[in-house]
């Protein structure tokens, strides 16, 4: 049984999962799924250098806004894909300050330290 749904004020019937749509969940998760390997890499690295403060912060606002409209207008493949990359983005912005607060300590022991 097909159900009618409004999006952006029209009625269409859902009719399940189409080839479309699959399309665009694997892509979704292609995109979040991008941030892994940097996630790993700074995992193993343990260092901050090369990641912008601002690059994770800002694309994490996005993620978070695109995330709310797609659950808004219906679009839960979408608004689940969202929450993966905004679950990855918080990761890498965890990772990131961790690593500059560390950074910072370990700095401030070896200057502060006396006689060792």
């Amino acid at each position: 049984m097909s159900r009618k749904i409004k999006a952006h004020g029209v009625h269409r019937k859902r009719r399940g999962f189409s080839i479309v749509g699959w399309l665009a969940a694997i892509g979704m998760w292609l995109i979040e799924g991008s941030y892994v390997p940097q996630i790993v890499r700074l995992y193993r690295v343990k260092e901050f250098y090369e990641i912008s403060l601002f690059f994770p912060l800002i694309n994490l606002a996005g993620r978070l806004l695109v995330m709310l409209y797609s659950a808004a207008v219906g679009e839960r493949v979408l608004a689940l894909g969202f929450l993966a990359g905004i679950t990855l983005r918080t990761v890498l912005l965890s990772q990131t300050l961790y690593y500059r607060w560390r950074c910072r300590r370990i700095e401030y022991l070896r200057n502060n330290t006396l006689g060792l």
